[in-house]
């Protein structure tokens, strides 16, 4: 695994075309239609809703764990609290 910064999102005939920047270089990536390409925002409380999508990094704390960070999904997942 290696961490890199999308610097170029493109249309292409045959998908989309992402440009990364990493430590070493960079490499262009054909992403094929079918899969999500998700933007992360600073949303409120109201994406949590029974039936939305959502994931969560927690923290024990005192024998109890503790949400740090919940992901809400609506046209994609943003940032909910």
């Amino acid at each position: 695994m290696t961490n890199a910064t999308v610097a170029d999102l493109a249309a292409a005939s045959n998908g989309r075309t992402l440009q990364i920047r990493y430590k070493d270089g960079e490499q262009t990536v054909i992403v094929p239609p079918s899969t999500s390409i998700v933007t992360f925002k600073h949303a409120g409380r109201e994406l949590l809703v029974p039936g939305a999508s959502v994931s969560l990094t927690a923290q024990e704390v005192a024998g109890k764990l503790t949400a740090r960070r919940i992901n809400a999904g609506r046209d994609g997942f943003s940032l909910a609290y």
